[in-house]
């Protein structure tokens, strides 16, 4: 598996584990831990812990002995789709669907991110057009425990409050007439989003999103964590208020949600983060009875974060590295098949005993690569059924041998060059060594 999908595939099982314990936490748990998971489980999306953890993969996969499963399964080494030999004059990579494949989504995906970012700055630069700042409500943020840097904006035509901003951040308030205890609600909602960085960790999830836009997963990571965001916002402004205050609150946040106010620049804000379903959920969450969540909770959410988090790195094991080999001179062949034969061999250099002949035999077939270990047995490298890949996580034990490229033209005639080299025993990894010789052949007899 790439490191790419590694990274995709570590954040996907948080988000399983995440739902298969939804029933539990929904009830037993508060929105803080539902926001701290769900942030972590971004941050797995985006880092590729498997490449930086070769160690800790090696581990992982000793101590679930995939080694002994293989060996049971009669396993084999397949190394021919993660190869690429690069000369002078081109590149040769083999299984070069899987290339193209990650070359259209990769494209796709920061077609996707430049789309998001052109249209963010043109949604934001129509608001600053239709906006005024306000001084009175700018004062009135720094009562409210904001910084002197958050400023305070009006904007004509504006449907709802929005905080702007990756780290410090302003808010713009839609220019209606607010009482005083919504105007107060209304600020202290968004100064809470700008606290806690919400613009920037959304940013992210949007890079997540559009960096595994096939992955279905995602998509309710970015519903859900959305929702939780306002949800927490929405406890931290209630904390101590009465229940006509809950009320008042709770109305407020669906009159922006049902467009009550006219919008000459709609955006996603206070109220429009979510559909009918998750605002209910928010208005629920709001009525309800606030329990505090004691030490149990606590080791629980903990034990919880630390599983996702755990069963994620698990997939460091099935992080595949490409095995990379350069060579100093140019490749002009339709056709380049690579094999490895084990130490007990003879030096090649025109001889033809039985031990060639036979390995002259292997490299006929349409394998791209082979092995031939010092028992003589051979392993075919081409992709058949239960062959295993190789693992960047493999603790390596080489074997030397002798190295051989096999270059196959359109005219008939062939050429052969020979390095030192040595093979994983394990997962089957090659480097390329010292060139030894050519051998070329006006009519290729392989």
């Amino acid at each position: 598996m790439s490191l790419f999908h590694t990274m995709g595939f570590a954040g996907s099982v948080a988000i399983i584990i995440y739902i298969l314990s939804y029933v539990y936490t929904k009830r037993h748990l508060p929105i803080v831990w539902h926001k701290v998971y769900l942030t972590v489980t971004i941050v797995l999306f985006l880092i590729p812990f498997p490449y930086f953890c070769m160690n800790y993969g090696a581990w992982v996969r000793n101590v679930l002995r995939v080694g002994k499963f293989l060996q049971s399964k009669d396993g084999q080494i397949n190394n021919s789709g993660y190869s690429i030999f690069i000369y002078k004059n081109r590149i040769v990579a083999y299984n070069t669907l899987s290339y193209i494949i990650m070359f259209i989504l990769i494209l796709i995906s920061i077609c996707l991110i430049f789309h998001m970012a052109g249209n963010y700055k043109k949604a934001h630069r129509t608001i600053l057009k239709y906006s005024n700042p306000s001084e009175i409500e700018t004062n009135m943020i720094h009562v409210l425990g904001g910084n002197g840097k958050v400023k305070v904006y009006r904007c004509r035509g504006l449907d709802t409050p929005v905080a702007t901003g990756l780290l410090y951040g302003n808010i713009i308030l839609p220019d209606i007439d607010f009482t005083q205890d919504r105007l107060k609600d209304a600020l202290n909602h968004e100064l809470i989003h700008i606290k806690v960085k919400d613009n920037l960790v959304k940013v992210l999830l949007y890079v997540v999103v559009f960096l595994n836009f096939y992955n279905p997963f995602v998509y309710y990571l970015w519903k859900r964590w959305s929702i939780v965001a306002e949800m927490y916002c929405d406890e931290k402004v209630l904390a101590g208020k009465n229940p006509q205050q809950i009320k008042d609150y709770a109305n407020m946040v669906v009159d922006f949600a049902e467009g009550k106010y006219s919008a000459i620049v709609p955006f996603m804000g206070l109220g429009k983060n979510a559909g009918e379903k998750e605002l209910t959920e928010r208005i629920k969450n709001m009525m309800k009875n606030r329990k505090k969540f004691g030490l149990f909770s606590k080791v629980v959410g903990t034990a919880l974060i630390a599983a996702g988090v755990f069963a994620s790195s698990l997939t460091a094991a099935a992080y595949q590295s490409r095995d990379v080999a350069y060579f100093n001179e140019s490749n002009d062949a339709e056709k380049v098949q690579s094999f490895f034969i084990g130490e007990d061999v003879e030096q090649l250099k025109g001889q033809t005993d039985e031990c060639l002949d036979k390995i002259e035999t292997y490299i006929t077939s349409e394998t791209s690569v082979l092995f031939v270990d010092e028992s003589g047995n051979v392993y075919y490298d081409n992709l058949e059924e239960n062959e295993i890949q190789p693992h960047n996580t493999c603790t390596h034990t080489y074997v030397d041998g002798k190295q051989a490229m096999h270059y196959i033209y359109s005219d008939g005639h062939c050429r052969v060059e020979y390095y030192e080299g040595q093979r994983c025993s394990k997962c089957g990894k090659n480097i390329f060594g010292d060139h030894i010789s050519t051998q070329t052949f006006d009519k290729c007899p392989h």
